[in-house]
């Protein structure tokens, strides 16, 4: 079984900075083992506060809260415009890469992203350990980094502002003008065929494969179509259209073959 590692992104990374310098008995790497081995049972975040069930020594979990600080009104709009006025901003978030310039850019409005030691998480433990952060709180915190670094929206999640649900409210009338994406979905491929037709212009030797850049280039859930797997729909859409493309073109090399001779 592959070994479970946390902070793999900076900002994954810069989560954990919260936790350096602490060094209650081992504590934190006794939590890495917890979070690695399912002690924690569950995780559930509200606005702000994040409570979840660690096993313990005990029959019953430990109950774990941890809470950061809540975003204001005018916080949250200076961060929906800064990100709505930079494209690159936008792009990274789409491609659930959260860029530095932002954090960077947060900080020089008096904005923190980042708790700067565990003293600002407001955690607590019904375990009878007096350390704070215990074992059961440190596996916790780890694997919110493990979260943020596949989601790093969690990273504004946790101050109860819901940056994307916001990005999207500023692109609501660009987003429903975007039309067609479900015409993608075909039940059958012969539907496709209609992008197939009048070819014979085409020299079809010249056009590259570009389905392996694109199946690179391509995010899951761009912030444009988030009800499914948007990379996974267009790039059978794509495949369904390059059989139906073979397809007719075979069926015109059939009909300029010239006619045998006995």
């Amino acid at each position: 079984m592959a070994r479970i590692e946390f902070g793999h992104t900076w900002w994954g990374r810069r989560w954990l900075d919260a936790l350096s310098n602490i060094d209650y008995q081992s504590r934190l790497p006794r939590g890495v083992r917890y979070a690695r081995n399912g002690s924690v049972r569950s995780i559930e975040t509200q606005h702000t506060l994040v409570e979840a069930r660690v096993q313990g020594t005990r029959p019953s979990p430990y109950k774990v809260a941890l809470e950061l600080w809540s975003f204001s009104a005018e916080q949250e709009r200076t961060i929906t415009a800064l990100v709505k006025e930079s494209p690159y901003f936008l792009s990274q978030l789409e491609a659930r890469r959260l860029p530095p310039e932002l954090d960077e850019a947060c900080g020089a409005l008096g904005i923190r992203l980042f708790p700067n030691s565990w003293e600002e998480l407001n955690m607590h433990c019904s375990c009878p350990d007096w350390a704070v952060p215990c074992k059961h709180l440190a596996a916790v915190v780890y694997l919110i980094a493990n979260e943020i670094d596949k989601n790093p929206f969690l990273v504004f999640e946790m101050h109860g502002f819901d940056l994307l649900g916001a990005i999207r409210g500023e692109r609501g009338e660009e987003e429903q003008a975007i039309v067609g994406i479900e015409s993608l979905v075909a039940a059958k491929e012969e539907e496709y065929n209609y992008f197939a037709e009048n070819l014979e212009q085409i020299d079809f030797a010249t056009v590259p494969d570009l389905y392996p850049a694109s199946s690179q280039l391509l995010t899951e859930f761009p912030l444009f179509y988030l009800k499914n797997d948007f990379k996974n729909i267009l790039l059978d859409a794509y495949k369904r259209v390059a059989r139906a493309t073979r397809r007719n073109v075979k069926q015109l090399d059939l009909q300029e073959e010239p006619p045998r001779t006995l």
